[in-house]
């Protein structure tokens, strides 16, 4: 293996010294600087809290701690498994248009690429290491066996992640559907698995102070943890355990010392299968795109060229430039159909378990809805990203269009939109089917959902706008900013309770001043209906304003990120 190329350094100490500049450059407007010091405040109640719990918390038991570290392992590489098998990763390694400029016309090999991707690797789960080590202070009986045992273990992590990603990018189609298919029958049969455990416990619908649904949710987790017991899950987790026994160790053993070497030894054969991999399937899927080649290089005679210059397509609704955009984000969305099946069928079935505790219709009701008002809030804009989070390198095209800046911020949020929409009616109509309700109630609860549909994505939407960042960008600075959202997402939730639960001791105030005061008598929970609707929609139409305002004040030329 040939020596590192001496640009390959150079670029990772430019790169982190660009992102620290970028960092500072978050205060330049005062726009940027009251978001900057919103995120500031959160880091710092974050890490406070940190602090408090490594000072105040109970040490975990040994053998506990010995076991949950294998596990989160193993959840993590099955994740990226199941991940990359239902999402074809289209490249065998991503990178970021600037990246691209930088290293496309360098003279660097494929194994110079590798090596400047390694780099990124290494310092990311630096970062990590030293955090989760921090944390776990308490529990840690040697820290620096911990930080070594964490290192290793996410070095390990994302090398099987990215060997993941360039095998299904280089295997042919027709491997990757029998692979697909079979990654489905496994997670059928887990599914189906964990929930019979689930359900087969006589205490699941004891939940004592709990709420069902939580104590249903708990068993459901704990019985998917007890198949980690079976043959297949002790094979899986077994080379994982060389890590935690790093981690957890007590004394510097030989027996830790020989889970360091087997360790070390696991990470360098990821890395060397890795480069193996690269360069293997960079050869294989270069014969296949000849073989395409060869056979439907010249398959378009002079006829067929004729039939489909002659093809009508059927045309898009124009509704001020909104339909055009919102049709390519569904387009995007069918693309993606599966995943999305599967990202949203979970917390379908959390949301229809209210079924099964309570007897009452419109408890059932109130309980099916808070839950999908929850799962919208924290879930759907994560799965469902086809909005301007997806369209960050189109960003200058959407800026030329002649069109107004409000019909773009609508074409753009109309498809996330419709599809959380359609999820939550569907829920709804599959709860219906179970267990009759009335249907005035249930078109209240829908005409209720759609604002706040508009409104969930309008924040998401305008955040991302005022802090850009790619969907697949990797480091602490993502972290971190996934961290900071969803604190704030939590504190917006909270609020809106608080606004709700006055709201609902003020509307029978509200109708009875109605009834003295205008001889104008209606029923207090249609007054809470109407209220929680207007609140619900003055703040949706507040947040579009503010991803119009976003998307005009939108610099191309500082705004980007790397």
């Amino acid at each position: 293996m040939s020596s590192i190329h001496p640009a390959i350094p150079l670029l990772l100490k430019t790169k982190y010294r660009a992102a620290f500049r970028k960092c500072r450059r978050a205060f330049s407007t005062p726009r940027r600087a009251i978001l900057s010091g919103l995120s500031v405040l959160f880091a710092i109640v974050f890490v406070f809290q940190a602090v408090l719990g490594i000072l105040f918390r109970e040490p975990a038991g040994h053998e506990q701690f010995s076991r949950t570290v294998p596990l989160g392992l193993l959840v993590y590489t099955l994740w990226h498994l199941v991940r990359t098998t239902f999402k074809r990763p289209e490249e065998p390694i991503e990178w970021t248009p600037t990246e691209i400029e930088q290293l496309s016309g360098a003279p660097f090999t494929r194994l110079d690429l590798l090596c400047y991707r390694f780099g990124a690797i290494l310092n990311a789960a630096l970062i990590k290491a030293l955090s989760f080590s921090i944390l776990m202070i308490p529990d840690l009986e040697i820290w620096f066996c911990g930080f070594v045992g964490a290192f290793l273990a996410l070095l390990f992590v994302d090398l099987w992640r990215m060997w993941i990603e360039i095998v299904m990018w280089g295997i042919d189609d027709r491997t990757y559907v029998r692979i697909r298919n079979a990654m489905a029958a496994i997670v059928a049969a887990f599914t189906i698995s964990t929930l019979t455990i689930a359900f087969s416990s006589a205490s699941i619908w004891n939940s004592g102070p709990l709420p069902v649904t939580v104590s249903i949710l708990r068993h459901i987790l704990i019985a998917a943890a007890s198949l980690r017991d079976t043959y297949v899950g002790v094979a899986c987790e077994l080379p994982l355990r060389l890590f935690s026994t790093v981690i957890a160790a007590q004394t510097v053993s030989p027996a830790v010392l020989a889970a360091l070497a087997g360790a070390a030894l696991l990470v360098g054969s990821m890395v060397f299968a890795v480069v193996r991999a690269d360069e293997y399937f960079d050869k294989s899927k270069l014969a296949q795109e000849r073989k395409k080649y060869s056979q439907h290089g010249h398959a378009y005679s002079e006829s067929d060229a004729f039939d489909l210059a002659n093809i009508s397509i059927a045309r898009i609704p124009w509704q001020a430039g909104l339909g055009p955009l919102a049709w390519r984000q569904a387009l995007g969305a069918m693309n993606y159909r599966t995943s999305l099946l599967f990202s949203l069928a979970i917390p379908a079935v959390l949301a229809c378990l209210p079924v099964a505790a309570y007897d009452n219709a419109n408890l059932i009701l109130l309980n099916v809805v808070g839950a999908l008002v929850f799962y919208s809030f924290l879930l759907l804009p994560t799965a469902l990203k086809f909005d301007f989070r997806r369209d960050l390198d189109r960003m200058v095209i959407l800026k030329s269009l002649p069109l107004r800046p409000l019909a773009v911020v609508g074409g753009q949020l109309a498809t996330p939109v419709l599809i959380s929409t359609l999820y939550q009616a569907g829920v709804l109509a599959a709860v219906c089917l179970l267990r009759p309700m009335a249907p005035h109630l249930v078109l209240a609860s829908v005409a209720l959902l759609v604002p706040l549909n508009i409104l969930i994505f309008a924040i998401d939407n305008a955040l991302f706008l005022w802090y850009p960042y790619r969907l697949n960008q990797e480091g602490i600075a993502i972290f971190l900013r996934t961290t900071l959202m969803f604190t704030a997402k939590g504190i917006l939730f909270f609020l809106a309770l608080l606004v709700t639960v006055f709201w609902a001791h003020s509307c029978g105030l509200f109708s009875e001043m109605l009834a003295a005061r205008y001889d104008f008598t209606v029923d207090h929970r249609v007054v809470f209906g109407i209220g929680m609707w207007l609140f619900i929609m003055a703040s949706a139409c507040a947040s579009v304003h503010a991803v119009v305002r976003a998307f005009r004040q939108f610099d191309l030329t500082q705004d980007m990120p790397q």
